[in-house]
């Protein structure tokens, strides 16, 4: 009974410390629903921050990747974003494949994706 009880204190110790890790590298894309069945879709990017500005910090992150689509001359105005949001992961294949799967689904519905190269 005490080895189970040690062995579950190791394990609830352990799933806390990896909640609480500082920095973690994550991997992004972003996107932005534009007039005309345009839809913005960043490359994946990474960035190293802290667990906690996942969500803390993501319209931030948003409204910076407004407003590259805004200089780099990808829309003339904010007003042409309907809606978007950023997608986050932990591994890089994985953004990658939901990049890909997301990519298709626009396809399939008529959307016209525009690739953007963009980094944080």
């Amino acid at each position: 009974m005490k080895k189970g009880l040690v062995l579950f204190l190791f394990f609830i110790s352990g799933v806390v410390f990896s909640q609480i890790k500082s920095n973690q590298t994550y991997y992004f894309f972003s996107i932005a629903y534009g007039q005309n069945n345009e839809v913005f879709v960043t490359d994946v990017y990474e960035a190293n921050i802290d667990n906690r500005d996942i969500y803390g910090k993501l319209a931030d992150r948003y409204t910076k990747f407004q407003n590259y689509l805004l200089k780099n001359g990808s829309i003339t105005s904010l007003k042409e974003i309907q809606t978007g949001y950023e997608k986050n992961y932990q591994k890089k294949e994985q953004a990658i494949a939901e990049q890909q799967y997301f990519l298709s689904t626009l396809e399939k519905q008529k959307f016209t994706a525009k690739m953007i190269q963009y980094s944080l």
